[in-house]
């Protein structure tokens, strides 16, 4: 469902098939529309649709890509419970009703280090998490496999042909390096400093120091003689890198986004 772009995706798939060849147009099915899974039959529609897509060329439709969350929730809140529960709720009736795996294009917030944009409700009920950003592929939630696992790709351009005023057109397919999987990813600069001060903090209060820390304990090790507001607007910056730091397993992380050192 390519709901975001439109027929923009017939460059991707142009570009797909001079890369590899043609798609088996009996397995592959595009439909550019937009649909509303937060209200009305749209997704009646796409059921009815998949059934006559597999009694007309006879293959079970496996899987269905939505593209984007956004464009499929028009006028919805994405932060706010019931929006996002109740498009949970349509896609798993439809997954469940096809039975077919569902695949939800979504973006991150501003801050890529929070993870998907959006209510809690929705990383609490997907199966599988696959983040990709900065030429990483990354394994992000697994419930019922080994998950935490990243590989790197690269984007290559593609020209499909020229348009009505004699310009070259172009797109790109997505490269995977299958031997560069597991990478080891730098952890910043501002992230290792971060973490060499609360160690540092920990060791200097000995027996008194925390067992677990919030991102206010960080803004005292950085800011132990400025006022409460300096240190709240550094909290953006400070929640990144404890991000950042979790993510490279160099901290673990607890509820409440409380965190706490990794010993040994």
């Amino acid at each position: 469902l390519a709901a975001e772009g439109g027929p923009g995706i017939n460059k991707r798939l142009r570009a797909l098939e001079l890369k590899y060849g043609a798609f088996d147009a009996e397995r592959f099915h595009v439909l550019p529309v937009r649909v509303d899974l937060l209200r009305g039959n749209d997704a009646q529609e796409i059921y009815a649709e998949i059934v006559r897509l597999e009694a007309a060329h006879g293959h079970k439709i496996e899987i269905v890509v939505v593209d984007t969350l956004s464009r499929v929730m028009p006028g919805g809140d994405e932060n706010g419970p019931q929006d996002m529960t109740r498009v949970v709720s349509t896609l798993d009736g439809l997954r469940e009703a096809s039975k077919t795996t569902a695949l939800m294009v979504h973006h991150t917030g501003k801050d890529a280090s929070k993870g998907m944009r959006g209510h809690s409700s929705l990383i609490a009920a997907v199966d599988t998490e696959l983040k990709m950003e900065k030429k990483l592929f990354q394994v992000k939630k697994q419930r019922d496999m080994e998950g935490d696992w990243t590989m790197r790709y690269s984007l290559e351009t593609v020209r499909i042909g020229t348009n009505v005023d004699g310009e070259e057109v172009r797109s790109c397919t997505i490269l995977f390096d299958p031997s560069r999987s597991d990478v080891e990813v730098e952890t910043t600069k501002g992230a290792l400093e971060t973490l060499e001060l609360v160690e540092n903090e920990m060791e200097h209060l000995g027996n008194n120091a925390p067992r677990i820390f919030g991102w206010q304990f960080v803004a005292e090790c950085k800011f132990p003689n400025s006022d409460l507001p300096t240190k709240s607007a550094a909290r953006t910056s400070i929640t990144k890198d404890l991000c950042e730091l979790c993510d490279h397993k160099l901290i673990e992380k607890h509820q409440r986004n409380q965190y706490s050192l990794i010993v040994g």
